[in-house]
């Protein structure tokens, strides 16, 4: 299967839900993920999706309680990423 856009508002996920998603083999062709509100999740479960999808031109952490550690990683690891 092929991903590109992925939203995951009004989903429960939490950091292991994340590091789920990174360990599918499509994981690199993710453009797109709404992050939005998920307050399950952390630096550690943000970091390793990044890290894996270096695809993403457009994420959306709004609402979350990330810090500036997923912030670097993001910058690091995300290329494409479009302002």
């Amino acid at each position: 299967r092929s991903w590109s856009s992925r939203s995951c508002w009004g989903c429960h996920i939490t950091d292991q839900g994340l590091l789920d998603i990174s360990s599918a083999a499509c994981v690199g062709n993710l453009t797109s993920v709404s992050l939005w509100g998920l307050a399950g999740i952390t630096d550690k479960g943000v970091v390793h999706l990044v890290s894996r999808a270096r695809s993403l031109q457009h994420l959306n952490i709004g609402g979350t309680f990330i810090t500036d550690e997923s912030l670097y990683a993001v910058a690091d690891s995300c290329p494409n990423l479009k302002v």
